[in-house]
């Protein structure tokens, strides 16, 4: 908005330059026309111009500086869009030829991104100044009718207005366009990707059976060999020429170092995760930090080695330049290529060797971490030590099968291998593969679900999916069988691989959940320490680690989706495109949704309730607390006030997140018909517990009685109210039926009450002397008042009682019920005493019969 307010500015400066200029140039002109003061002759006049001519050409100049400074920002996106157009025409074109391969969608799908996001960067960019200018132009309202006139300064106001809104909406209109292109031609190259990944796939070739195939590998196996002895002759070459003795020197010294700190780092981390010493069974956290740390010591020094020592490789040119004058000398002859010791086919084979050791250690290593060959202590599963020992073995097999594979179809791809060797070699690497799949199904642990310990079971899940591996298998040799080689050797890398990214993830998912939820505990160390430095309650300390474990878990979804993605034939693009789209948004209809936005409206929304609980906090124990008011007052405000800063905090965070308030009303209206059908009870239990809080008929604390249920107000919530009974007993209660039904409240206005207690003694008694026990049953005693007097009824002549009441007021009716008791308690042992009886209830019952007996014969 205020780049386009400038640029409106500029354009004004420009406009009163302009105007000036005229205007010096007819004065010139008219006293040029009049002859005045022109008396010098032609030579003086152009050795000195005059200074009136020198004054516009530099009004000129600046009027054009001024006009370029105006249009500068708008020229700049014009020649952008017009860029990618040019751009995207020739990928089009490109896209049409038959003969595109591979490698050529992947750099088009690379470009049509980078011309994508730039576009998305340029949209956002415009867009704010396109609704400034809209706003500008909302402002000058309507145009007038036909025939109707306006203000000049307004007429020319709207003139330049429109004007920059069709420029600026034709920018937009052209970004949006290429967008547009953009991601038309990406999916079209999508599509042909897939096309091509699916023929290759599914390209048949010979027979796993099939001999000749064989017998063209054997054939071809010798004229391989040459090849790669020329090579390595080559590359020999190459490295005598560019690498010292200093420096071969150095490199084995390196190497001897890395060998010497490596493998007592690994001793020592595996004797602290697993010490021999220990012969008790360790509990499971300190089972699966020991496999983190026994995976740490097997995996991290060998992959420091191995990729340290490429990187030496990879960068000996700069070693060379900055440790060796021999190979500063080479460096500067052969142009700085020649000094490097890794050639691009040598350094292309020596990536693929590091990756494949890479995956060969860390299958390995994880394997050894979880399986635990040599001790069943220390196993995170629950089998035995024969099918542990017996699956290891077949485990780090397969890693090293599969390293190689990696190996050798990199060689291929580099030193141009026949077809019938690159068969030949994804055969039997595939078909290895199932093999190794198939005997570790056969392999039998003897575990079952129900005697498997509780502490054993995090890696049972895995035991269901044999089937799935069983069919893997099946799929892989028949594929050979048939000749679908490129897809059998797919089926059995992506089984190994795919394997390989859940087990790690569900390893790392398991090590976290043990650390952030198990050690964040109130009564361990780091929970102590949470407590005392960040003054956490133990609930809160709970909750901080078990939030804290899910994050984790979402990061690793987050991480491993993608991964297993790419495995199963996802491009990269792809999974960019989708997460662009998911982040930055989409559009539906005139709708747009980004991720983004809905992360900032949810970060928004978290922070306004933490800030609405603290101002609650506050309110409650430094305002209200030292006033006069009730508790059931100051539940009101403090409940009220947490309803506002939710109904702030929401509407803020819905205008973060970029939502029309026009959409919310659309959609509110649409809630009006949802209420008027199924939400109606909803609606009138929150409207009914907005009443509740505003007439306030009972507070939190109260003694209330609705229908048959009577107990203690504890908690007045938006949709209802929650009511312990004298049981310990919480009722929930909605808050329609406490506006609709009758509710007695004991402790509305005060907390006085009052209590009586009937009473029937025996015809014998004395009426007055049965009144004066009572009442001094009353006196001196606990929570009974002496205004008003307490006192004493004769109700009734009953069937075989005389009937008393004796009524007292109580200080606080929750008190009622003892006060009761007590007095109970005195009034039988008073009436005892003076030998007052309390009858039973007795009749006379008469029988009275006209009726003979027929005498017996």
């Amino acid at each position: 908005m205020f780049r386009f307010l400038e640029t409106g500015r500029r354009l004004q400066i420009s406009r009163n330059l302009s105007n000036l200029l005229e205007h010096w140039l007819n004065i010139a002109a008219a006293r040029l026309a009049a002859g005045r003061e022109v008396k010098a002759d032609m030579h003086s006049y152009r050795a000195h111009p005059p200074r009136l001519v020198l004054t516009a050409l530099s009004l000129a100049m600046v009027v054009m500086l001024a006009a370029f400074w105006a249009m500068a920002s708008e020229s700049e996106a014009e020649r952008k869009i017009a860029g990618w157009t040019g751009e995207l025409g020739t990928i089009e074109n490109t896209l049409k030829r038959v003969n595109i391969n591979i490698p050529e969608l992947d750099k088009i799908r690379t470009a049509l991104g980078d011309i994508n996001r730039d576009a998305r960067a340029l949209r956002t960019e415009l867009s704010p100044q396109l609704e400034a200018i809209k706003a500008r132009a909302a402002k000058l309202g309507p145009a007038p009718e036909k025939g109707a006139t306006e203000p000049e300064a307004v007429a020319a106001n709207r003139t330049e207005v429109t004007k920059l809104l069709e420029k600026q909406q034709a920018l937009v209109n052209g970004v949006d366009l290429i967008i547009l292109r953009s991601g038309q031609l990406d999916r079209k190259a999508s599509e042909d990707q897939r096309r091509h990944f699916l023929d290759d796939l599914l390209n048949r070739t010979s027979s796993a059976l099939n001999p000749g195939l064989w017998l063209n590998a054997a054939t071809d196996l010798p004229r391989q060999y040459e090849y790669l002895k020329l090579f390595l002759r080559g590359w020999s070459e190459h490295i005598s020429e560019v690498v010292s003795p200093a420096i071969v020197g150095l490199l084995t010294a390196a190497l001897i170092a890395a060998l010497l700190i490596g493998f007592p780092l690994r001793w020592k981390l595996q004797f602290v995760a697993r010490p021999r010493l220990d012969t008790d069974e360790p509990a499971y956290a300190r089972r699966i930090t020991a496999a983190a740390i026994t995976a740490m010591a097997d995996i991290l020094p060998p992959l420091v080695a191995i990729w340290g020592l490429y990187l030496v490789l990879g960068g000996s040119k700069f070693i060379l330049l900055g440790l060796s004058d021999a190979g500063t000398a080479g460096a500067a002859e052969a142009g700085g290529d020649a000094a490097a010791i890794l050639t691009q086919r040598a350094d292309a084979i020596t990536f693929a060797l590091a990756s494949g050791l890479s995956f060969a250690v860390a299958i390995r290593g994880l394997a050894r971490a979880i399986l635990s060959p040599t001790s069943f202590k220390w196993r995170l599963g629950s089998m035995m030590d024969e099918p542990a020992k017996h699956i290891y073995r077949i485990v780090t097999t397969i890693a090293y099968v599969f390293g190689l594979d990696h190996f050798l179809w990199q060689l291929s791809a580099t030193l141009n291998t026949p077809l019938s060797l690159t068969v030949a070699q994804s055969i039997i690497s595939a078909a290895t593969l199932a093999f190794l799949f198939i005997g570790i199904l056969m392999l039998k642990t003897g575990q079952t679900v129900g005697n498997v310990p509780e502490t054993r079971m995090q890696f049972f899940w895995v035991r269901r999916l044999r089937g799935l591996f069983w069919l893997l298998s099946a799929l892989i040799l028949a594929a050979l069988a048939l000749g679908y080689i490129a897809l059998g050797r797919y089926i059995a890398i992506q089984t190994v691989t795919t394997s390989l990214l859940v087990i790690g993830l569900y390893f790392v998912h398991l090590l976290a959940d043990e650390i952030l939820v198990t050690r964040l505990q109130p009564n361990r160390s780091v929970g102590k320490l949470m407590q005392n430095v960040m003054l956490l309650s133990n609930r809160a300390v709970e909750r901080f680690g078990l939030g804290l474990a899910t994050l984790i878990d979402m990061i690793l979804l987050l991480i491993g989706l993608p991964l297993i993605a790419l495995q199963v034939g996802v491009k990269w693009e792809d999974l960019q495109g989708w997460l662009n789209a998911l982040f930055f948004g989409m559009d539906f209809g005139d709708i747009h949704i980004s991720m983004s936005s809905v992360l900032i409206a949810l970060t928004v929304f978290g922070a306004g309730l933490l800030i609405t609980r603290f101002f609650q906090k506050w309110l409650e124990s430094r305002v209200l607390s030292r006033t006069q008011l009730d508790a059931g007052i100051r539940n009101s405000i403090r409940t009220g006030v947490g309803y506002s800063g939710v109904l702030l905090t929401a509407l803020v965070a819905v205008s973060y997140a970029g939502v029309n308030f026009s959409n919310i009303a659309i959609v509110a209206g649409a809630l009006s018909v949802g209420i008027g059908f199924g939400l109606q009870s909803i609606v009138n239990n929150f409207v009914s517990g907005l009443i509740l809080l505003a007439e306030r008929p009972f507070k939190i604390g109260d003694w209330v009685v609705v229908g048959s249920e009577e107990g203690i107000v504890r908690k007045i919530k938006v949709r209802s109210t929650e009511i312990e009974t004298f049981n310990r007993a919480s009722v929930t209660v909605p808050n329609s039926k406490l506006i609709t039904e009758p509710v007695m409240n004991w402790t509305h206005r005060s907390k006085l009450g009052r209590v009586i207690i009937p009473i029937g003694v025996s015809y014998d008694s004395d009426p007055d002397q049965v009144r004066s026990i009572l009442l001094s049953c009353v006196e001196g005693r606990e929570h009974l008042l002496s205004s008003p007097e307490p006192a004493v009824l004769f109700k009734d002549f009953g069937d075989s009682a005389l009937v008393f009441e004796l009524r007292a007021f109580v200080d606080d009716v929750n008190y009622s019920l003892s006060v009761s008791s007590d007095l109970r308690f005195e009034m039988f042992r008073k009436l005892k005493d003076a030998n007052i009886s309390i009858p039973f209830p007795q009749r006379d019952l008469h029988i009275v019969s006209d009726f003979r007996t027929k005498p017996e014969e």
